[in-house]
């Protein structure tokens, strides 16, 4: 992970810089989401190389409580794109 960390942080600043030059906006704080943001110390290896703060978005926290399925805190994240989708109704 950390021999392609510098290439993504590259990448995320590169698009952090474009998104505030168009938008006239600063950047104050970012969401990680996805099944990636589980790995340990992902949030902090990029907080500390974009030197923005974060945090992990989970949408769907709490509601795989009853689920059978043995690790319902990767299900909390893993619908970020669909419910980002669905709220452009791209979906």
């Amino acid at each position: 992970m950390r021999g392609l960390l510098p290439d993504v942080l590259e990448e995320i600043s590169t698009s952090l810089r474009y998104f505030e030059t168009r938008m006239n906006r600063n950047i104050e704080r970012i969401l990680l989401t996805g099944g990636s943001s589980l790995i340990p110390g992902i949030l902090t290896m990029i907080e500390d190389g974009i030197k923005i703060s974060g945090e992990i978005w989970k949408p769907m926290e709490g509601r795989f409580e009853n689920c059978k399925t043995s690790e319902p805190e990767c299900m909390e994240v893993c619908f970020s794109v669909v419910l980002g989708l669905f709220s452009r109704k791209l979906v």
